[in-house]
């Protein structure tokens, strides 16, 4: 993945490569124009236009849609990341995802 240091992705000013592993690469970045220090992380070798994608997160009817799927989700019972849903039954943290396979797949 090329180093986006000194880049700007959306609101977010690249300032330094702070580390990378198998899947993504950490930047420190500077959030605009709040002035916010954040990390961002980014996917390696995904093959998407980060910039696209992060423009394309920032437009009203993606973040109204997030809303959306928020509240649907805290209404249904979710209380934090990652919950799964398949039909009625909630399933809590990734160590369950064997359990939504199996159940999608009926096994």
């Amino acid at each position: 993945m090329k180093d986006l240091t000194g880049t700007r992705l959306g609101q977010y000013e690249i300032v330094e490569r702070l580390g990378s592993g198998g899947m993504a690469v950490v930047y420190r970045a500077v959030q605009q124009p709040l002035g916010r220090e954040v990390a961002l992380k980014a996917l390696a070798g995904s093959g998407l236009d980060a910039a696209k994608l992060l423009a394309r997160a920032q437009e009203p009817g993606v973040k109204a849609k997030l809303i959306e799927n928020t509240q649907s989700a805290v209404e249904r019972g979710a209380f934090g990341s990652p919950t799964f849903f398949v039909g009625k039954e909630m399933f809590f943290g990734k160590e369950q995802l064997r359990e939504v396979e199996e159940l999608v797949s009926g096994k």
